[in-house]
């Protein structure tokens, strides 16, 4: 969920007044990695997923396993979790 991954008081303000940001303000609150230019956005996709994929599997793997277990979950995916 929103307020699982960005602070606290910006989620309380996103939920409350109910406003949207745009992407710069995004990356700010730490809800996206990057901000690029539309005309690069399919390039620097690829980019990264060509980068990532070029990592060793094993070590990966085990990286999002650790992150999966070890960051907090939001309420939903808490649920999810639970239901499975």
């Amino acid at each position: 969920s929103l307020a699982a991954r960005i602070p606290h008081k910006i989620a309380m303000e996103l939920l409350l007044l109910g406003d949207t940001i745009d992407a710069r303000r995004a990356y700010e609150v730490g809800y996206a990695n990057a901000v690029v230019p539309a005309a690069v956005l399919d390039a620097t996709a690829m980019d990264w997923a060509q980068r990532i994929a070029a990592q060793a599997p094993m070590p990966s793997r085990m990286l999002k396993r650790f992150v999966a277990e070890v960051l907090p979950r939001g309420p939903t995916e808490r649920a999810g979790i639970a239901r499975a």
